[in-house]
């Protein structure tokens, strides 16, 4: 998967661990605007995996998020965290034990 990141944002940072994982992985966001964003996993031949949309847009700071992986086969895929009008915000590789 090549991901371009087309903006990147310096209100806003993420980090997923443990990293490479098994089956319970944790996304922790921070950002400093109330920007809402989508969280897709996307496999090795971009099919997305799981989806989800950050509901708490309002609220500047942490948040953590607890990704099941537990039906994911072993493998390399794709954190994308992108903004409303769809800009990659962040992509994060994610390694599924």
């Amino acid at each position: 998967i090549k991901v371009e990141i087309i903006n990147q944002n310096q209100n806003f940072s993420a980090f997923l661990y443990p990293n490479p994982g098994a089956d319970k992985l944790h996304l922790q966001i921070e950002r400093t605007s109330d920007q809402k964003y989508h969280i897709n996993i996307l496999n090795q031949l971009g099919i997305r995996m799981q989806a989800q949309i950050d509901e708490e847009g309002a609220f500047k700071g942490k948040m953590q998020y607890l990704i099941d992986t537990q039906d994911f086969p072993s493998g390399y895929y794709q954190v994308l965290i992108t903004s409303d009008n769809g800009n990659i915000i962040k992509a994060l590789p994610l390694i599924k034990k």
